[in-house]
């Protein structure tokens, strides 16, 4: 069948698969992801000021209470973690090819990867560098101090 030229320009529906390998079982039976689960979820937006290390901690936590249905911690984090993300790290998620994401660890190094920039980096290092404890302070005041004027 011969198409114009004008078909060529008109979107086309397509159904892309997972870039998250979804794993199965024994059983061949799939993870299936529970509702309440998912509103148990701490969001991560993407932004600059959120914290990626805290965003996994936190993730990591919530997701080692959710039953794994016969798939072990690791196989939930990665089926779940796509559910955590909105704007623009939700964004970053779908720009990820599809089937390349097998393992919870390939997922956090490639969100690292994204979301803990060389910025936040030095911010630390230079946080570290100009740090000064106030007389009569404790340490972990100081540190806790430190924290909360970030």
């Amino acid at each position: 069948m011969v198409r114009r030229i004008e078909a060529h320009y008109r979107p086309i529906i397509t159904n892309n698969p997972s870039l998250v390998v979804i794993p199965q079982n024994q059983n061949g039976r799939t993870f299936e992801v529970r509702t309440n689960a998912l509103q148990s979820l701490l969001k991560y937006k993407g932004l600059a000021t959120e914290e990626p290390y805290f965003q996994l901690e936190a993730y990591d936590s919530i997701c080692n209470t959710i039953g794994g249905q016969g798939f072990s911690p690791e196989e939930v984090k990665l089926v779940l973690f796509q559910f955590s993300l909105e704007d623009k790290a939700k964004r970053w998620f779908y720009t990820l090819p599809s089937t390349s994401i097998y393992t919870w660890a390939e997922m956090q190094q490639r969100f690292l990867e994204v979301f803990y920039t060389a910025q936040k980096t030095n911010d630390v290092r230079r946080s570290l560098r100009s740090f000064q404890q106030q007389s009569g302070e404790m340490s972990h005041e100081a540190f806790e101090r430190v924290e909360c004027e970030r």
